[in-house]
């Protein structure tokens, strides 16, 4: 589904374990870097068009945003999807809120520990 959507096509072992099910749907993290951009991605971020990762979008979507804040980006896809999803990621923010309550959680050491030892 992320590579149909996005372009963007990562292992399965990049993938951890978001520890939510909405259901029949199960939910994933992954930290991302400028390579896992596809190569022939021509959408760029809303919020911020001059950020260098680009995405290759399906015709489903019409734009992204990258946005730092979990509870934000939960309730900014609301109403994607019949709202599953934004109430896994909203209960992934939860789930992540201990370990990391401050804010730019991707770039904290915890956070690559935490990733690490989902893996």
């Amino acid at each position: 589904e992320l590579c149909e959507e996005t372009g963007i096509a990562l292992a399965h072992d990049r993938l951890a374990d978001a520890g939510v099910d909405q259901q029949d749907r199960k939910y994933f993290l992954a930290m991302l870097t400028r390579r896992d951009a596809p190569a022939d991605g021509c959408d760029r971020d809303l919020a911020d068009p001059s950020r260098p990762f680009l995405l290759k979008l399906s015709h489903e979507h019409t734009g992204f945003e990258f946005v730092a804040d979990l509870e934000k980006a939960a309730a900014m896809i609301r109403q994607h999807s019949g709202g599953h999803n934004s109430v896994a990621l909203a209960a992934a923010a939860a789930r992540l809120r201990p370990l990391l309550p401050g804010g730019d959680w991707w770039r904290d050491e915890r956070a690559q520990d935490w990733w690490r030892d989902e893996r």
